[in-house]
């Protein structure tokens, strides 16, 4: 009985381990599409797409997880289903976390294009609202040559105070949601070495 406990364990395990790297082959393409929409500056579509994609893929793998946790619930494999368990509670504070962390990031992209149009309802022109070095050096460039519009420097000065600070806020955001996710990352990994050592009892 001991040693057919022990086969269905491995196969038990092997079957998490490989539906675990899908998971983590899924956060990949996901990760990618995001980085695409958000650097490269893709349109909007692919992404959604692979974020709807990226959710069915979880949810498919959660159930799939669930019911081997089931199985080893209602045998010998308790001790076993408790870390099955405990990776799935990590799986999912990981999504929520990746969810939030996309979010922030996005944000921290719009910072500058919420300064962009408040200079436009400012009325300063588009080279004075992109780019802290150009747009001091071109607002200061027109308070000299028209002392009577030197408002716009101010303006112009306020505008890149303003987007400094919200810019560090948000980067100190998406750092301190970094960490937490990196935490949640070494937990999980810690949690696939106990199940990989149950595949090798």
């Amino acid at each position: 009985v001991g040693v057919m406990v022990a086969e269905c364990n491995a196969e038990n395990c092997l079957q998490i381990l490989a539906l675990q790297d899908e998971r983590t082959q899924t956060y990949v393409t996901w990760e990618a599409a995001f980085k695409e929409f958000i650097v490269a500056g893709a349109k909007e579509e692919p992404y959604a797409e692979a974020c709807k994609a990226a959710t069915s893929v979880f949810a498919r793998i959660s159930t799939s997880v669930k019911t081997v946790e089931d199985k080893l619930n209602g045998g010998d494999g308790a001790g076993l289903a408790k870390w099955v368990r405990k990776l799935q509670e990590a799986e999912k504070g990981k999504l929520q976390l990746t969810i939030g962390l996309q979010v922030e990031r996005k944000r921290l992209g719009g910072v500058h294009e919420a300064v962009d149009l408040l200079g436009k309802a400012a009325g300063l022109p588009a080279l004075e609202r992109r780019g802290v070095e150009m747009a001091v050096a071109s607002a200061n460039a027109r308070a000299q040559e028209h002392p009577e519009s030197c408002s716009c420097a101010t303006i112009q000065t306020e505008l890149v105070e303003l987007e400094e600070e919200l810019v560090q806020r948000q980067e100190e955001m998406v750092k301190l949601m970094q960490v937490d996710l990196d935490k949640l990352v070494a937990e999980i990994n810690e949690t696939l070495d106990e199940i990989r050592y149950w595949d090798s009892e």
